[in-house]
């Protein structure tokens, strides 16, 4: 695989959560309990939260240079929160600190 390839791949796997929070938001909404207040209250709070997981996959698919950083935290987030995506973090760093990445993100390696 290019390292396009592999930006694509984890653009796609990022974009994930972000759609998992919003239909999960959407469920609630629908759901409309009185006792459900306080989840209602939130929706505002996990949309923004949905937008900024979705504004990282945007990212790695325009090549921005904070889209890279962005990821790599996001990544350390996820094997905190869900330690069976520990493979995805070690896939996401592995492919971020090599000299593919570095050049589809035109960062300067010492190594060239």
């Amino acid at each position: 695989m290019s390292p396009s390839d592999h930006n694509k791949t984890l653009g796609i796997i990022y974009c994930l959560p972000g759609l998992a929070v919003i239909i999960g938001v959407i469920a609630v909404l629908l759901r409309k309990h009185p006792q459900d207040v306080l989840s209602l209250q939130m929706v505002p709070v996990v949309l923004l939260l949905a937008m900024l997981l979705l504004l990282i996959p945007y990212g790695l698919f325009t090549k921005r240079r904070w889209a890279r950083i962005c990821v790599l935290v996001l990544s350390c987030v996820f094997v905190v929160l869900f330690p069976l995506v520990t493979i995805l973090t070690i896939y996401t760093w592995w492919f971020m600190h090599s000299s593919g990445a570095k050049r589809l993100y035109d960062i300067s390696s010492p190594d060239s």
